[in-house]
């Protein structure tokens, strides 16, 4: 796709989302998106965009419209814009203040109330809006906008949305917008968060800072921000933060701190703070973090799920996960993970997954887990699989389980019976094994089965449709990496 032509979507009045990203336009025509009234979500990053021209946003009018523009090429010397009662597009001018570019449009004297403005690839270092009486939503989009504070930004502070991506700016001192439920300032510069930068905002729920230079977030920088449930500072510049930093945030869900340079002291300094036992969701992914505090996720109670793949942690020590009656999915997928001691997972009792793929455990002793619907085994010499349910039954109920996770260990022979206490499993998993064939009466419950994996084994026979007789409910069949072939 190379251009989008005039009335191109005209007869998708209905249309609310529309996702044109990563594709080879280079010009948007005027009226392109004529009729698209209710469109809420236009994404057109990653193209080749340079020019758009006049009136292509022509009947845009949902003040909730995300606008993205990311990654394309818009020459500066090709302005567009596009106005109406409700919304207000400017991009592509190389003045350094907005009133510049309003003077230069004749735009000053019309009587214009947009409750939303969107500024995109401007050179825009300066903003006032005080001509504007009301602004429900703000997007400033690749502009050079080094400073956001109070300052030009009176009629805006009650804005209900304030996106700020591809910009200059360096530090947040006092931020303008008061009312805003989601602010993002994502792909800026930004090295340094200050005390009370964020402080009372009290209708945010979203705070996306990726993709900056943050180094340090000062104490109460985030002060009084009740209903913040989501925060992203991944791809930035942490070593370590304060035990304050994140201090007064009550409805605090979701962490996201991945693609930073933590250690595992100044990690459990920044899990450390006031608010994690509300904390649901913990990723931090590709930081370097080569060990783990034992009390890090301590009275951390409402935690769902942990993501620490892609780093370099080599033991998991005594009840490092433990006593987290919430947690459902624990992700240590490709680190250097050479031991696990005995209870490391210990009194999980919701836990459905554990994620070790890509570690160097290949050589260590063998490790089990289980809960009254969980049960994960790794690295045991599978001879006899009848034997081993034998042996654990006697500690563990094997008719309440729903998920047999046996990735990764020596098994070879699905031998008869070897599932007959099994008969409520939904989920099997037989990755990365030696089994060489596949045989649908070794499941007495294969009725109930809705995902079963056996990528990586050694399957030479050919498969037929009796292999797979009465799975009724299968939704998800892995297969990858074998060597049969199908008749």
């Amino acid at each position: 796709m190379l251009s989008i032509e005039r009335y191109t979507f005209f007869d998708l009045q209905s249309l609310e989302q529309l996702y044109l990203d990563e594709n080879f336009i280079a010009v948007i025509r005027a009226n392109a998106f004529h009729s698209l009234r209710k469109l809420n979500s236009l994404k057109l990053s990653q193209n080749r965009l340079k020019s758009i021209e006049d009136n292509a946003f022509f009947d845009f009018r949902s003040l909730n419209l995300e606008f993205d523009l990311k990654n394309n090429p818009l020459s500066l010397d090709a302005p567009f814009y596009f106005y109406n009662k409700r919304i207000l597009i400017i991009g592509g001018f190389i003045e350094a203040d907005l009133n510049m570019a309003l003077e230069k449009l004749d735009l000053i004297a019309a009587k214009m109330s947009p409750k939303k403005i969107i500024l995109a690839f401007n050179q825009f270092e300066s903003l006032s809006f005080d001509r504007f009486q009301s602004i429900d939503s703000i997007q400033l989009i690749s502009n050079r906008i080094q400073r956001i504070d109070s300052f030009g930004f009176k009629n805006a502070s009650n804005s209900s949305g304030a996106i700020m991506h591809g910009n200059m700016i360096e530090r947040i001192n006092r931020f303008a917008f008061s009312h805003a439920s989601k602010i993002e300032l994502t792909s800026n510069t930004i090295e340094v968060v200050e005390s009370n930068a964020f402080s009372g905002l009290e209708q945010n729920a979203q705070m996306l800072l990726t993709n900056n230079k943050i180094h340090l977030i000062r104490e109460n920088a985030f002060e009084n921000q009740n209903n913040l449930n989501m925060i992203q500072i991944f791809e930035n510049s942490f070593k370590s933060c304060m035990s304050d930093s994140f201090s007064g945030l009550s409805s605090f869900r979701v962490v996201s701190l991945s693609q930073n340079n933590f250690d595992a002291y100044h990690m459990h300094v920044c899990m450390n703070f006031q608010v994690k036992k509300n904390i649901q969701a913990f990723e931090l992914v590709k930081s370097g973090l080569n060990d783990l505090s034992d009390r890090m996720f301590f009275n951390v109670s409402n935690l769902n799920t942990i993501s620490l793949s892609d780093n370099a942690i080599e033991f998991l020590l005594v009840y490092l996960f433990a006593y987290l009656p919430n947690i459902e999915s624990i992700d240590l997928s490709f680190n250097k993970i050479l031991f696990i001691q005995k209870d490391a997972f210990f009194d999980l009792p919701m836990l459905v997954r554990i994620d070790l793929r890509g570690n160097f455990l290949k050589a260590i002793r063998a490790f089990l887990f289980t809960n009254h619907h969980y049960l994960f085994a790794f690295g045991f010499d599978m001879t006899d699989l009848n034997g081993f349910f034998e042996s654990i039954n006697k500690t563990t109920r094997l008719d309440t389980i729903s998920t047999v996770d046996l990735a990764r260990n020596h098994i070879r022979k699905i031998d008869a019976n070897s599932f007959d206490r099994l008969r409520s499993a939904r989920i099997i998993r037989f990755q990365s094994n030696r089994i060489f064939e596949i045989k649908s009466y070794l499941y007495p419950g294969k009725e109930n089965l809705t995902d079963v994996e056996y990528r990586f084994n050694r399957i030479e026979a050919d498969l037929s449709r009796f292999a797979f007789d009465n799975w009724n409910k299968l939704m998800m069949l892995k297969l990858e990496s074998n060597f049969f072939s199908l008749y």
